[in-house]
Protein backbone atom coordinates (compact mmCIF):
# COMPACT_ATOMS: atom_id res chain seq x y z
CA UNK A 1 0.00 0.00 0.00
CA UNK A 2 1.71 3.55 -1.26
CA UNK A 3 1.97 6.31 1.80
CA UNK A 4 -1.05 9.03 1.67
CA UNK A 5 -3.99 10.61 3.65
CA UNK A 6 -7.39 9.71 3.70
CA UNK A 7 -10.36 11.69 4.81
CA UNK A 8 -14.03 11.61 4.19
CA UNK A 9 -16.51 13.92 2.79
CA UNK A 10 -20.06 14.72 2.48
CA UNK A 11 -22.01 17.07 -0.07
CA UNK A 12 -25.62 17.58 0.33
CA UNK A 13 -27.50 19.55 -1.85
CA UNK A 14 -30.26 19.12 -4.83
CA UNK A 15 -30.10 18.66 -8.02
CA UNK A 16 -32.83 19.01 -11.49
CA UNK A 17 -33.24 17.43 -14.72
CA UNK A 18 -32.69 19.87 -17.23
CA UNK A 19 -35.95 18.70 -18.75
CA UNK A 20 -37.53 19.41 -15.72
CA UNK A 21 -35.82 22.38 -14.06
CA UNK A 22 -38.81 23.45 -11.43
CA UNK A 23 -38.47 20.08 -9.49
CA UNK A 24 -35.74 19.98 -7.14
CA UNK A 25 -34.95 16.64 -5.88
CA UNK A 26 -32.47 15.70 -2.86
CA UNK A 27 -28.80 14.90 -3.94
CA UNK A 28 -26.10 13.24 -1.03
CA UNK A 29 -22.18 12.44 -1.95
CA UNK A 30 -20.68 10.50 0.80
CA UNK A 31 -16.68 10.13 -0.44
CA UNK A 32 -13.64 8.90 1.02
CA UNK A 33 -10.89 10.81 -0.32
CA UNK A 34 -7.50 9.63 -0.84
CA UNK A 35 -4.54 11.64 -1.36
CA UNK A 36 -0.89 9.70 -2.37
CA UNK A 37 1.97 11.21 -1.37
CA UNK A 38 4.26 10.89 -4.36
CA UNK A 39 6.84 13.37 -6.42
CA UNK A 40 3.91 12.99 -9.15
CA UNK A 41 1.48 15.40 -6.84
CA UNK A 42 3.89 18.01 -6.92
CA UNK A 43 2.85 18.46 -10.41
CA UNK A 44 -0.38 17.12 -10.91
CA UNK A 45 -2.37 17.13 -7.63
CA UNK A 46 -5.18 15.04 -7.50
CA UNK A 47 -7.01 12.91 -4.57
CA UNK A 48 -8.51 9.67 -5.51
CA UNK A 49 -12.66 9.43 -4.23
CA UNK A 50 -14.95 6.87 -3.86
CA UNK A 51 -18.07 6.28 -2.33
CA UNK A 52 -21.63 6.90 -2.62
CA UNK A 53 -24.17 9.22 -4.35
CA UNK A 54 -27.75 9.30 -3.27
CA UNK A 55 -29.77 11.14 -6.18
CA UNK A 56 -33.91 10.56 -5.53
CA UNK A 57 -35.08 8.89 -8.43
CA UNK A 58 -32.29 8.77 -10.39
CA UNK A 59 -29.30 6.90 -8.70
CA UNK A 60 -30.22 5.22 -5.06
CA UNK A 61 -27.05 4.36 -3.02
CA UNK A 62 -24.97 4.50 -6.30
CA UNK A 63 -21.11 3.25 -5.86
CA UNK A 64 -19.40 6.60 -7.80
CA UNK A 65 -15.43 6.91 -8.42
CA UNK A 66 -13.46 9.65 -9.88
CA UNK A 67 -10.79 12.73 -8.85
CA UNK A 68 -10.59 15.92 -7.33
CA UNK A 69 -7.93 17.79 -8.97
CA UNK A 70 -6.47 21.27 -8.22
CA UNK A 71 -5.64 23.22 -11.18
CA UNK A 72 -3.18 26.34 -10.61
CA UNK A 73 -3.18 30.00 -12.23
CA UNK A 74 -4.32 31.64 -13.95
CA UNK A 75 -7.39 30.89 -12.04
CA UNK A 76 -7.26 28.49 -9.31
CA UNK A 77 -9.79 25.95 -9.00
CA UNK A 78 -10.57 22.57 -7.74
CA UNK A 79 -12.25 19.96 -10.26
CA UNK A 80 -14.18 17.06 -9.11
CA UNK A 81 -14.60 14.40 -12.35
CA UNK A 82 -16.73 11.26 -11.00
CA UNK A 83 -18.52 8.51 -12.54
CA UNK A 84 -21.52 6.45 -11.82
CA UNK A 85 -24.38 4.04 -12.63
CA UNK A 86 -27.80 5.16 -12.30
CA UNK A 87 -30.44 3.24 -11.45
CA UNK A 88 -31.54 2.59 -15.38
CA UNK A 89 -27.77 0.74 -15.99
CA UNK A 90 -26.67 3.34 -18.07
CA UNK A 91 -23.01 5.25 -17.23
CA UNK A 92 -23.53 9.07 -15.84
CA UNK A 93 -20.50 11.77 -15.52
CA UNK A 94 -20.42 14.34 -12.25
CA UNK A 95 -18.32 17.60 -13.16
CA UNK A 96 -17.72 20.23 -11.28
CA UNK A 97 -15.22 23.14 -10.68
CA UNK A 98 -14.55 25.14 -8.10
CA UNK A 99 -12.88 28.48 -8.17
CA UNK A 100 -10.45 29.46 -5.18
CA UNK A 101 -9.66 32.68 -3.67
CA UNK A 102 -6.20 31.74 -2.55
CA UNK A 103 -6.03 35.00 0.00
CA UNK A 104 -8.87 32.82 1.95
CA UNK A 105 -9.35 29.50 0.33
CA UNK A 106 -11.64 27.91 3.28
CA UNK A 107 -13.73 31.15 3.18
CA UNK A 108 -14.30 31.43 -0.74
CA UNK A 109 -15.86 28.03 -0.88
CA UNK A 110 -19.13 28.59 -0.36
CA UNK A 111 -21.02 26.07 -2.68
CA UNK A 112 -20.47 23.92 -5.43
CA UNK A 113 -22.39 23.89 -9.33
CA UNK A 114 -22.09 20.63 -10.55
CA UNK A 115 -23.56 19.28 -14.04
CA UNK A 116 -24.54 15.53 -14.62
CA UNK A 117 -23.98 14.15 -18.16
CA UNK A 118 -24.97 11.04 -20.18
CA UNK A 119 -23.33 9.84 -23.09
CA UNK A 120 -25.70 12.65 -25.09
CA UNK A 121 -24.83 15.72 -23.31
CA UNK A 122 -25.88 17.39 -20.21
CA UNK A 123 -28.88 16.28 -18.30
CA UNK A 124 -28.76 17.56 -15.03
CA UNK A 125 -27.65 20.47 -12.84
CA UNK A 126 -26.86 20.41 -9.12
CA UNK A 127 -25.80 22.67 -6.36
CA UNK A 128 -24.12 21.02 -3.52
CA UNK A 129 -22.05 21.71 -0.37
CA UNK A 130 -23.67 25.51 1.28
CA UNK A 131 -21.12 26.07 3.84
CA UNK A 132 -18.04 24.34 2.01
CA UNK A 133 -15.56 26.00 3.78
CA UNK A 134 -16.39 24.28 6.97
CA UNK A 135 -16.62 21.23 5.21
CA UNK A 136 -13.01 21.76 4.21
CA UNK A 137 -12.34 22.48 7.59
CA UNK A 138 -13.97 19.25 8.94
CA UNK A 139 -12.03 17.40 6.27
CA UNK A 140 -8.47 18.88 6.92
CA UNK A 141 -8.88 18.02 10.41
CA UNK A 142 -10.29 14.52 9.72
CA UNK A 143 -7.18 14.03 7.59
CA UNK A 144 -5.41 10.55 8.96
CA UNK A 145 -2.26 9.19 7.58
CA UNK A 146 -1.89 5.28 5.53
Amino acid sequence: MALGVETIQRLEGSYHLLRDPGRERPLRLELEVRIPLSAAQVFDPKALLSGTIHAEGAAEAAAITGTLSLRRAPDPRLVYDLRFLADDGRERRLHAELELDLARPLDSVTSLVARVYDEEGEIARAVLGAGLGAGLRTILSGLRVR
